[in-house]
């Protein structure tokens, strides 16, 4: 008898527990910056920890419309000279410099989330190395699985044979970038949208001035880059932080 109720009393617990992670995560999903700008299916199917970085990079998209609207020109760059680039995206504006490049969104989203500290980052090489392995692979598959790639397969092959999630980061020769769901790309380097000023302020022989970095899958040139590492979110993750629908920095529930 002693055994049969310390089952129930576990699985009373057990189950008490499941609901308050459901209702948790139902909070998360409703108060979400995600939330009435992707797909219903979209914030169904992710897993958290996609959800949270798909959050991230749109209230980063809404950020740069706002800025654009002021009349800021949020320029290409790969130099603290025109942006801080060991940082968070909130001390980058706050910076005045209004600076990206193909890799900051993702170590945004990461640091934003609770998985690096600020001033960790990682990109793909020129040779398609993983720059920075060894400094953020330990926290970084605490969340997410990071796979090498043969850097044979174009990205498109990849999502064709369904081995492509929301929220993975891929890296690639000289470039990153991140494949959002809803078949987009979060584009932040010379693959999203920019048009030439030659009174930006920026090293960039293109003087590339971002228009968005939200870009269709099939029309954007990361559909053909061959990449050499996958970052996937486990499934039993669950951020530390997130965008609400505020755009708010939160703690998870």
């Amino acid at each position: 008898m002693k055994n049969i109720l310390q089952t129930i009393a576990s699985t009373v617990i057990m189950l008490a527990g499941l609901t308050a992670c459901d209702n948790g995560y139902k909070e998360f999903l409703n108060d979400n910056f995600a939330k009435g700008k992707v797909s219903d299916e979209l914030l169904e199917e992710a897993t958290p920890g996609a959800v949270a970085l798909i959050s991230c990079c749109l209230y980063y998209e809404s950020e740069l419309q706002k800025g654009i609207a002021a009349g800021q020109k949020w320029v290409y760059t790969n130099s603290s000279k025109y942006s801080p680039q060991n940082t968070s995206f909130d001390h980058m504006v706050e910076s005045g410099k209004w600076g990206v490049n193909c890799a900051m969104p993702a170590g945004w989203a990461y640091v934003d989330m609770g998985i690096l500290e600020e001033g960790m980052r990682f990109w793909g090489s020129g040779n398609g190395e993983f720059a920075r392995y060894e400094k953020v692979k330990d926290p970084i598959e605490k969340a997410a699985t990071i796979t090498q790639l043969d850097g044979e397969k174009k990205f498109k092959e990849l999502f064709a044979d369904g081995s492509v999630k929301p929220g993975d980061v891929f890296l690639a020769k000289g470039h990153t970038f991140i494949y959002l769901g809803d078949d987009l790309f979060f584009a932040a380097g010379h693959d999203g949208k920019w048009h030439t000023d030659p009174e930006a302020q920026t090293e960039d022989p293109n003087h590339a001035v971002f228009e968005t970095w939200l870009m269709p899958r099939e029309s954007c040139i990361n559909n053909d880059y061959k990449p050499t590492w996958k970052i996937s979110f486990k499934e039993d993750y669950m951020p530390e932080f997130y965008r609400n629908a505020q755009g708010d920095l939160v703690r998870y529930p």
